[in-house]
């Protein structure tokens, strides 16, 4: 090992750390933060701006903790966090996330909800799919539509089905970059454990009819599904605009047998604690 060894200075750091627990009383919220994360800093090489990112982050919701609750971070937190947001440091939304997983480890009150797992979710997330999980915290299930086509059902050569998953409860609530993937970013989501897909057993099924027809009602079911049977005609419209890219997708032809599967997206106990631990809520 060298004079300037990373492990080494971990380690003497550590030791400063544990020593008088007086050090972590004083300063201002940022020397606190970049204190109580510093073995992690110092292991780390080439992180310094990342690093300053995340200790500000972090000292904006110390703020708000009692200095009695800061405590040190569990290192198995704490490190692989900040190594993971060296690759968030162009990407706000993940890297809010890693600042608050610190601050939640380093408050005796909210520490339990700290899970190591966390931060290698955080690092499987795109910003949008950070952002569907983060409207869990409005609401914990919504509703869902699937509309399904089957061409062998009217004696056709070839079975032709697609399904398509129609996650628009949450577009308008979450703001997403793009919305045509909604569909993958739930299917990463719940492979993540954090939220999960509820069947209702109920299934509307609908043969030999025509591809206005189909348009018509598949409007209909998405306007009930989404408004409660209510919609104004703007939102007729606004629901009519974001089915025709997916119906003709579809290439629907004239007689198909066509289906909707009604379910419901909840998040899970993991998805609940995540959401506690990872993501900050709005307040006001």
């Amino acid at each position: 090992m060298t004079h300037n060894d990373p492990t080494k200075l971990t380690v003497q750091v550590y030791s400063d750390l544990i020593s008088p627990s007086a050090k972590l009383v004083g300063g201002t919220l940022e020397d606190i933060t970049r204190l109580l994360v510093r073995p992690v800093q110092a292991a780390i090489a080439g992180a310094n701006h990342v690093f300053d990112q995340i200790a500000l982050s972090v000292a904006e919701r110390l703020d708000s903790i009692p200095p009695g609750r800061r405590i040190q971070p569990a290192a198995n937190i704490a490190g692989p966090a900040m190594e993971a947001a060296r690759f968030a440091a162009s990407n706000p939304t993940l890297r809010e996330m890693y600042a608050k997983l610190l601050a939640t480890a380093m408050d005796a009150d909210t520490a339990r909800y700290a899970h190591p797992a966390f931060v290698d979710i955080i690092s499987q997330l795109t910003p949008d799919e950070a952002r569907l999980v983060s409207t869990f915290h409005l609401r914990p299930l919504y509703p869902g539509l699937t509309i399904g086509v089957d061409g062998s059902l009217t004696g056709g050569p070839t079975t032709k089905r697609e399904d398509i998953p129609l996650y628009s409860t949450l577009t308008g609530v979450a703001g997403f970059d793009h919305p045509e993937l909604l569909s993958s970013y739930v299917d990463n989501v719940a492979r993540l454990g954090l939220v999960r897909r509820n069947d209702r057993d109920q299934t509307t099924l609908v043969s030999n009819a025509t591809y206005a027809s189909f348009t018509e009602s598949a409007t209909i079911a998405v306007t009930d599904a989404r408004f409660g049977g209510m919609p104004t005609e703007e939102e007729r419209q606004r629901v009519t605009s974001e089915l025709l890219p997916l119906i003709a997708r579809m290439d629907i032809k004239d007689r198909d047998c066509w289906y909707y599967d009604y379910w419901d997206l909840e998040i899970t106990d993991f998805g609940l604690q995540f959401c506690a631990g990872c993501v900050d809520v709005p307040t006001g």
